[in-house]
């Protein structure tokens, strides 16, 4: 696992290492690294954290003669406090901004998951609509045709009457779900419990 291996490699006094990966971890832990680079990342990582790749990667394409490496691990090996401090100075900083990348990540998609509960309502709304008509529009032949028109008339106007009582609650069903869902948002225990 990689938390594993990240801790064995913050245990090293130094790290040579040629992935990416492994090398960011040996940094991150403020180990005192040489990166073995085949590719240009490895270069700009340690442009980023020392201001220059010279003495701190060698390149693969410069492995020439068999004492390059150690020439190499040897610098290091001279540079090593020099190394581990800088390391210690920038990877606070670094580890500030990783944090506010993931901040605004997290935000970002709230945002985004919040502007599809929208869509998704609106479109739940419309649908209730559109079912509702087209269900009155073959419900209501087949009652006439059920009950006839006196009792089909009868049976509208009990219904017209219970829902002009139901204007009697004053709209007391609403605002209590309103304000319960305000006051369980914003945190508002007070206001929850005289609701």
């Amino acid at each position: 696992n990689c938390c594993e291996l990240k801790g064995y490699i913050a245990r090293c006094r130094f790290f040579v290492g040629a992935r990416t990966h492994a090398t960011i971890a040996a940094y991150s832990t403020c180990v005192p690294t040489l990166v073995v680079g085949y590719s240009v990342k490895s270069r700009g990582i340690a442009q980023d954290l020392f201001g220059t790749d010279k003495g701190y990667v060698l390149p693969v394409q410069e492995l020439n003669n068999k004492d390059d490496l150690n020439v190499s691990f040897q610098r290091i090996l001279d540079q090593e406090q020099e190394q581990r401090n800088r390391l210690t100075e920038v990877m606070s900083n670094y580890k500030k901004l990783a944090a506010s990348a993931a901040n605004y990540i997290l935000l970002n998609n709230l945002r985004k998951w919040k502007m599809i509960q929208r869509k998704a309502g609106t479109l739940l709304s419309f649908a209730h609509i559109i079912i509702t008509n087209t269900i009155c529009l073959f419900y209501t032949p087949y009652m006439l045709r059920m009950m006839g028109q006196s009792e089909y008339g009868l049976y509208g106007t009990a219904s017209s009457i219970i829902s002009y009582l139901t204007i009697l609650n004053f709209g007391i069903g609403g605002a209590y779900i309103r304000f319960n869902a305000k006051a369980r948002a914003t945190g508002d225990r007070l206001s929850l419990i005289h609701i």
